[in-house]
């Protein structure tokens, strides 16, 4: 084509609704709550070939080296556990004291924490043991929750931390079918990753957790997950209605982030309200960023106030940060601040085949706000955006910017600055 954009009438885009769970697993051995699968640290099965087969795990392309998806059941031990908090507590301790296995969970359970167990785990206390070796955790619509009961300490659920004592063992999460809820960690306050640590959430949801200062002090990073220098894959989960000052729904800091089949909606945050990366690598397929929202407030120099209402990222100078976003919708996003939908600071930004439309902000950019990095939109509609001040649809400062067979149209009250961006013809 000769020139930078076209409009595409029938491009087909990811149009959303929450990513529903699904109980998609296949599983043979002992059903739980006979007497084999009740006698936790017995193991069901050992062995090198005793691992379980459930669909949906991440290539080995995709994991780094040593990691463990479903498929390989994270070792050669299998543990079935009944409906009871105290049982997934020694399951995950037989795990880490056998050098990995497999937990499956009672069908439709709610395991219920009301103390840590962990409570001099890396960033604060942990309601299960931290995970230190390759641990699958096989849900069947089952569920790990916070008490909600007065005078419940606050806890985050998991921590994956790499082991000081074995030098070159790091803790690997693998999650199946499981709602993590309630958590309040420093960083995540559902999981966090320390690297070199992993974790991979299959078909799962992440409910209603914070990471807060006014509760925990600290880090206050990631409400739902967590990543510090680790890597973390989510495919076909929810991340939604968590909290933090920095990256509500997740946050990253020197981190791998990927999100496949993902929702993130309805998080909140001081800024990067539905997921906050920083100095890190995101890359976000055939998923939806939606009714995230911040608040404001001034949590640290490299934390720009309110931005960042879908996505926020965020490198320092001379990082190789890099954002990849295909196939996915951000929309109905709200930020204080500039970037009401997607905001992006000095990363390399490529956004493909995606639909950014009603997001809004109380500054700059509704749609996309990209500063002195560089950006590049293709095959791709940015329309209905709002901001206050500024270009609602696009806004660009020092950014090096290529659009090419894109559609940005109908913002308010513009739709690019600087007004030389071939927009709204």
């Amino acid at each position: 084509m000769d020139g930078s954009w076209c409009i595409r009438p029938q491009i087909g885009y990811v149009t959303g609704g929450v990513v529903a769970l699904m109980a998609v697993l296949l599983v043979s051995g002992a059903p739980s709550g006979s007497a084999a699968a009740s006698a936790v640290g017995v193991p069901l099965r050992a062995g090198a070939d005793s691992a379980l087969s459930v669909g949906g795990q991440a290539s080995t392309a995709d994991r780094p080296s040593g990691g463990s998806g479903a498929a390989d059941g994270g070792g050669g031990s299998e543990w079935g556990i009944g409906c009871s908090a105290r049982e997934l507590v020694d399951a995950v301790v037989a795990a880490n004291n056998s050098g990995g296995g497999t937990i499956r969970l009672a069908r439709g359970c709610r395991y219920v924490l009301t103390l840590p167990e962990d409570i001099n785990g890396g960033y604060g206390p942990n309601g299960l043991p931290a995970i230190r070796t390759a641990v699958t955790v096989i849900g069947d619509r089952s569920t790990i929750t916070r008490s909600r009961a007065a005078g419940t300490p606050p806890f985050r659920l998991i921590e994956v931390l790499h082991d000081p004592v074995q030098d070159g063992v790091r803790g690997n999460l693998t999650l199946v079918d499981v709602t993590l809820s309630n958590g309040i960690g420093e960083g995540g306050g559902a999981v966090r990753v320390t690297g070199p640590g992993t974790a991979t959430l299959e078909n799962c949801a992440v409910l209603g957790n914070s990471a807060d200062y006014r509760t925990t002090p600290g880090h206050p990073m990631g409400g739902g997950l967590d990543v510090d220098g680790g890597y973390l894959r989510l495919s076909r989960t929810t991340v939604s209605k968590n909290y933090a000052n920095v990256g509500g729904g997740i946050g990253g800091r020197n981190a791998v982030i990927r999100l496949d089949h993902a929702d993130v909606s309805g998080n909140e945050a001081a800024t990067s309200a539905g997921v906050g990366a920083y100095d890190s690598n995101l890359t976000v397929t055939s998923s939806r960023v939606a009714g995230n929202r911040t608040r404001g407030g001034d949590y640290g120099a490299e934390y720009v106030p309110g931005t960042g209402g879908g996505i926020g990222l965020i490198a320092l100078p001379g990082s190789a940060a890099r954002a990849s976003i295909r196939d996915t919708e951000i929309s109905g996003n709200y930020a204080t601040g500039s970037g009401g939908g997607l905001y992006t600071s000095r990363a390399h930004t490529e956004v493909v085949h995606s639909r950014i439309t009603e997001n809004a902000t109380g500054d700059s950019g509704g749609g996309i706000y990209a500063g002195a990095g560089t950006l590049v939109l293709t095959d791709s509609v940015v329309t209905r955006n709002r901001a206050s001040q500024g270009a609602g649809g696009l806004q660009i400062s020092e950014t090096p910017t290529t659009i090419t067979d894109t559609l940005i149209r109908g913002n308010i009250p513009t739709d690019c600055l600087p007004d030389t961006l071939p927009c709204g013809q």
